[in-house]
């Protein structure tokens, strides 16, 4: 009887320990998802994208790359390759997000150059401002489209069209979405032809895409070294693999050849990280 009971105590208290801990590591995830996460949600925030899921996408990428490094120090015993393939996981997460707002954007841009485009024609045959936006947005996909339903909704609403825009301006933080509302905001106010400002305004947003795929085909060979540069490695210990399978074990299971695997991992994402910085800046 004594014996169930200290066995049912351990029970309780080992439950309760895994418990506890399990709170501890929440909570630190929570806090550190928070710190990264108010920066990445802003950016999705500034192209319109949806940020409801993102906690969850916090976690799973928290998770992945706490499942790496354990895997990795305990099953596989290899802390050299733990560290260097969680660190990887760890920064390929915000990166991740990074391509997918950077792809928002251009898009954004594109429809934002197309609307202008339509509206200039709609003001151009005798309709009224707020009819064409209505017009224009009915036609426009997402995500612009819904941005200029809702500054549609707000005009039906009776809020100005000053307003009106600035929360367009706020909902999508672009280039080019800040070009056609502080024109229309100026045109709104001073007066003036509103159907030549807008023709104007899509020839710059036009000549604006111009130049930034003159910079995407000027910096297209230097991205495709890029991508050949990340996917070497792991097609040479594919092919290492396949060509010397004891060789290659022998590799994973000593401490210098973990060392090498995981100084070739840092190496190559250092090496890529430094290339798009360069080509960032020359875009």
């Amino acid at each position: 009887m004594a014996d169930q009971m200290l066995l049912s105590l351990g029970s309780a208290a080992t439950a309760g320990a895994v418990a506890a801990g399990y709170e501890r590591v929440a909570d630190l995830t929570d806090w550190l998802n928070r710190r990264t996460g108010d920066g990445i949600a802003r950016r999705m925030k500034s192209v319109g994208m949806d940020v409801t899921v993102l906690p969850a996408w916090l976690r799973l990428w928290r998770g992945l790359t706490l499942a790496t490094f354990l895997g990795w120090w305990f099953f596989a015993q290899s802390p050299p390759l733990a560290v260097s393939l969680a660190f990887l996981v760890q920064q390929l997460g915000p990166l991740w997000f990074d391509v997918r707002v950077e792809a928002r954007r251009k898009l954004v841009n594109e429809q934002t150059a197309n609307a202008a485009r339509k509206l200039a024609g709609q003001v151009r045959v005798g309709m009224p401002f707020g009819e064409a936006l209505q017009a224009v947005a009915a036609e426009s996909p997402a995500p612009l489209g819904l941005s200029l339903r809702r500054a549609t909704q707000q005009l039906d609403q009776g809020k100005s069209v000053r307003d009106a825009l600035a929360d367009l301006r706020q909902n999508l933080r672009t280039d080019a979405i800040a070009l056609l509302t502080s024109a229309l905001l100026v045109a709104s106010e001073s007066g003036g032809k509103l159907a030549d400002l807008l023709d104007k305004i899509s020839l710059s947003l036009d000549e604006f895409q111009r130049v930034q795929r003159k910079r995407e085909s000027d910096t297209a060979s230097g991205r495709l070294m890029v991508r050949i540069m990340a996917v070497f490695p792991v097609g040479f210990f594919a092919f290492f693999y396949g060509t010397a399978p004891d060789q290659f074990d022998k590799v994973l299971t000593t401490l210098p050849g973990q060392l090498v695997l995981a100084t070739a991992i840092v190496l190559t994402y250092v090496s890529i990280r430094w290339a798009r910085h360069i080509l960032a800046r020359k875009g």
